[in-house]
């Protein structure tokens, strides 16, 4: 992101000021700030807010500040020519540093930043420190002094093993600038799919999952206007399945057996295009500093006899190809900072190669079963914690709220007995630990908001303002308010729905707030006379689809894309919905060796492990005829008819259906079971 130095930039909101004494509105601020001092005065706007500026650097933020004033309020606000009758200035001090900045909340709203991305960050706490009644604009007299604890805070989105569109990673963005989240990570690369479009090899872009370069560009610029940099993944030598069967003459092995997911670190024509890739994803991510080069869980398995390993190894003086795995992370960190980039990897290397590998790099230290990450502090490396447990997110293994919360930073733990943080390394504290990052993992888009949007802000409480920590009840309150503001932000459009089957949940581990049974009825709402587009076939919304004008009924798992417009252009973003229709409710009865409630923090939260034996009742919700089908095979119209109960006894697979006229009706029930 542009830092904006030496010379003092100005924004002025001028309002119509009335006075009122003795009264206090609680504030919620998310994450906690350093210093609020608050006074009982409080000062509202009547007219109109005027945005006073005296340098075009800074017509991006007024964009913005107007479409997020916009959204809470309904009212316009408009540039001024005049800081006569200002209120609210913002000035860029060389004082403060990178992300620090002061605000004085009096008759005039002062704020002072040490950059553009602090003017980011004290803007959003504005917008989350006003008081809003029926679009009227008030705030208490007070005092703020902010800066992070911690300058990496990260969230990662999976765009390789699931899509995610535009629209998506855009909200997410809105998440990330809310809660003063400054860098999101994208995963562009792994076996599923190669998302990055290359102009030099287009052969390795996915079809119909792959960006385009404007998409890119448009993100890249989208986010850093909002203070959020993004940093691209390209993965290797591991999870390279993309690179390894579209250009085998590069990146694969002669020996096929050999061409699993790890590439062939003895090819040199692999180096020549891994060098043309990061030059070109250097010139699309022109605002990161880093390129995250992946690096973990390569598969060396039978490398050792390969005649072209052992070749390159002679020929670069190397001994075996863990030698050879460290010398690649350095040619590739060599690749990057010819681009002018730094280099992120994963925590994938052993303790030995720390003597080895560039201490410049950067290390993410996640699991544990590589080395620890007091041996990585140890080594020199600059060290980002991603905890497997309670940052990672991965669809039903998601940590509660409360638990990101109680975490840490300088605290790692895994779900996996293996692990080494399975039971809990708790480091002092140490400079060499940057920050944190959340890890999104193999997640649809439709349920990346709704599994974040609590989740992160939790992770940020801590890396943002360890030092000055709420507690968690106090969290909690402000979240609520914080989001149901960001709500507001992100649409003008209220979704109500009604026929769902748990409408109580709003964050199921299996998604259950998505689940219905018969019909579904969704009503879309807003209050400001804005038209209300939408799409049902998984296309992006715009001013030509189809114009809401009641109720829609669905019968059938959907997708639901909705966006308001104002004459031709959107207010607000395009959000997505996914309602996914379960006829059937299962009841399990047993004596379980790991309780049901418990299995999502297993390896295998799929399988139900008991003992003796299980009894399976089936019911429906609605009309037609229970298949089931029991061991390995297709569920069809031909399989079992469910009459009774099912007992259990063995290891094995069972499914189960709703058939209506031979068909099957909705999503089918599937678990595995082992007996123990």
């Amino acid at each position: 992101m542009m830092k904006l130095f030496k010379q003092v930039f100005t924004f002025y909101f001028l309002f119509g000021l009335t006075f009122a004494q003795s009264q206090n509105f609680e504030v919620s601020i998310v994450p906690a700030p350093k210093s609020l001092l608050l006074d009982d005065e409080i000062f509202c706007a009547e007219n109109k807010i005027g945005v006073y500026w005296d340098d075009d650097g800074l017509n991006r933020l007024y964009e913005i500040l107007k479409d997020d004033f916009f959204a809470l309020t309904g009212e316009q606000i408009y540039r001024s020519s005049t800081q006569k009758k200002s209120t609210l200035a913002m000035h860029i001090s060389d004082a403060l540093k990178d992300e620090e900045y002061q605000i004085d909340f009096n008759k005039k709203i002062e704020i002072r930043g040490g950059s553009y991305d602090a003017l980011v960050l004290a803007s959003t706490t504005v917008l989350q420190y006003i008081h809003i009644n029926q679009n009227r604009v008030c705030w208490n007299k007070g005092k703020i002094h902010d800066f992070p604890d911690f300058n990496y805070r990260g969230v990662l989105l999976d765009v390789a093993r699931k899509k995610h569109d535009v629209a998506t990673i855009k909200r997410v963005i809105a998440l990330c600038k809310w809660y003063k989240v400054n860098y999101l990570q994208l995963h562009l690369t792994d076996d599923q799919a190669f998302t990055f479009p290359s102009k030099a090899y287009p052969e390795l872009a996915t079809k119909n999952w792959a960006y385009s370069r404007e998409e890119l560009i448009d993100l890249v610029a989208y986010a850093d206007n909002r203070g959020v940099e993004l940093i691209p993944e390209l993965e290797v030598p591991g999870h390279a399945g993309q690179l390894i069967s579209i250009l085998p003459n590069e990146f694969g092995f002669k020996n096929k057996k050999l061409n699993l997911n790890t590439v062939n670190m003895g090819n040199v024509k692999g180096y020549e295009v891994l060098e043309t890739l990061f030059q070109e994803v250097a010139q699309i991510f022109k605002t990161s500093k880093y390129i995250h080069i992946g690096g973990d869980e390569a598969n060396f398995r039978g490398m050792d006899e390969d005649p072209e390993i052992q070749e390159y190894l002679q020929e670069n003086n190397l001994k075996n190809v863990d030698e050879l795995y460290w010398y690649f992370i350095n040619r590739m960190n060599e690749l990057v900072k010819k681009t002018g980039k730094k280099t992120i990897v994963w925590e994938g290397f052993s303790k030995e190669g720390n003597t080895v590998i560039n201490r410049d790099i950067t290390v993410m230290a996640w699991e544990t079963l590589y080395q620890l990450p007091q041996d990585i502090l140890k080594a020199g490396f600059s060290t980002i914690n991603v905890s497997w447990k309670p940052l990672y997110v991965v669809n039903q293994r998601k940590w509660t709220p409360e638990k990101i919360f109680n975490w840490n930073i300088y605290k790692w733990e895994n779900f996996y007995p293996k692990a080494p943080s399975y039971h809990t390394i708790q480091l002092e504290e140490n400079p060499g630990i940057v920050g944190a990052m959340m890890a999104s993992w193999e997640q649809p888009a439709f349920v990346e908001l709704s599994s974040l949007r609590n989740r992160v802000p939790a992770m940020v409480e801590e890396s943002w303002g360890r030092s000055k920590k709420n507690t968690y009840n106090k969290f909690i309150k402000n979240l609520e308010k914080t989001d149901a503001r960001l709500s507001s932000l992100l649409s003008p459009v209220k979704l109500e729905v009604e026929g769902l089957n748990y409408p109580e949940v709003k964050d199921g581990r299996k998604n259950e707030q998505t689940w219905f049974s018969n019909e579904l009825v969704i009503k879309l709402k807003n209050d400001r006379n804005l038209e209300i587009r939408y799409s049902l076939d998984d296309t992006k919304v715009t001013e030509a689809s189809v114009k809401y004008t009641g109720p829609i009924t669905i019968d059938k798992s959907t997708e639901i894309r909705y966006r308001a417009f104002k004459g031709e252009n959107p207010v607000g973003n395009e959000m997505l919905e996914y309602f996914e229709l379960q006829p059937l409710d299962v009841h399990l009865i047993g004596n379980f060796s790991i309780p049901l409630n418990e299995l999502w923090e297993t390896l295998h939260p799929d399988t139900v492990r008991y003992r003796d034996s299980v009894m399976v009742k089936i019911e429906s919700r609605r009309k037609g005829v229970v298949k089931y089908k029991m061991g390995e095979g297709e569920l069809n119209k031909s399989s079992e008819l469910y009459s009774f109960p099912l007992l259990i006894k063995d290891n094995t697979i069972l499914q189960a259906g709703l058939f209506v006229e031979g068909k099957m009706v909705g999503e089918p029930w599937i678990r595995k079971f082992r007996k123990e």
